[in-house]
């Protein structure tokens, strides 16, 4: 058997979809990021962006994510967004890792590990609003 290592990039796990969609317009969608690391990571903040890069959500977080836990979202537009334009939206999570505070970018649709950790249900959810920035 091979061991393999990751680095902290990729033993992070981002995900983001789309939840609720009525018509073509996304009222609610869903993100977590999992911990495949061998410690423990803070995550601090959460950003946002739309297809441009402009910040539309950005939260304060302050949540322990044990090794293999997920931490979930819950993002509620106030004003449905079109599908076409939410693809080509990011989530930024910045995460403290070893005394280090480093970010961590995931598209919508798209997963950037085929682990099983993918799959688990984020052990915490937390809903958060889009536009709201604190």
């Amino acid at each position: 058997m091979k061991a393999v290592f990751k680095t902290p990039q990729e033993a992070l796990v981002s995900n983001f979809k789309r939840s609720i969609v009525i018509g073509n317009r996304v009222h609610q969608a869903s993100l977590s990021l999992t911990n495949e690391l061998a410690n423990p990571v803070l995550l601090k903040k959460l950003s946002i962006k739309d297809g441009n890069g402009n910040i539309t959500s950005e939260n304060d977080v302050g949540e322990h994510i044990e090794t293999g836990e997920s931490l979930g979202f819950s993002l509620s537009f106030g004003i449905p967004v079109p599908e076409n334009i939410f693809k080509k939206y990011t989530v930024v999570w910045k995460v403290e890792y070893d005394g280090k505070t480093m970010e961590k970018e995931g598209k919508v649709g798209s997963s950037n590990s085929r682990s099983k950790a993918n799959t688990k249900k984020p052990t915490k959810v937390i809903d958060i609003s889009a536009g709201k920035k604190n």
